[in-house]
Formats: C-alpha cells, sequence, structure tokens
C-alpha cells in the first residue's frame, strides 16, 4: 500500500519554486516482513511560494490517504 502511494505523490523539482521528497519510511521489526500496525512515511516539501507549498503538500496528503481509504474499504 505504501509503495502504491509513494508511486502516484509529486516528488522531486516540481517547478522553478518548488521541490518535494520522501524523506523515510519505517515499518515493522525485521526485514523481510509485512508489519501489522503501521507504516510511518516522511515527506517534505519547500518553496518559495506559500501557497504553492500548501497546495503540493495537500495534494500529496490527499494521494497518500485515498490509497489507504481505498485499501480499507
Amino acid at each position: 500500500m505504501a509503495a502504491k502511494a509513494l508511486s502516484q505523490i509529486l516528488d522531486g523539482r516540481i517547478n522553478e519554486k518548488t521541490t518535494a521528497n520522501i524523506g523515510t519510511i519505517n515499518g515493522g521489526i525485521a526485514t523481510n516482513i509485512v508489519p501489522m500496525f503501521a507504516v510511518v512515511i516522511h515527506c517534505g516539501t519547500r518553496s518559495q511560494d506559500l501557497t504553492e507549498l500548501q497546495l503540493i503538500t495537500e495534494k500529496n496528503k490527499n494521494i497518500i490517504e485515498r490509497v489507504v481509504n481505498a485499501k480499507s474499504r
């Protein structure tokens, strides 16, 4: 589920003023397992334009929420 969401978010250089990145992904307590409870994804967005910053952050948040909600139905 995390991979599906991450494949859809906006990242890299979005435009001349805005960049976004996937910082870290954590889940589970061992290698090669499916985490039982949670995966934590830290993403970052930087922009010289506050409106653009808010827009990209909200878009990425909505993408992740949409993927999670679709899976849990």
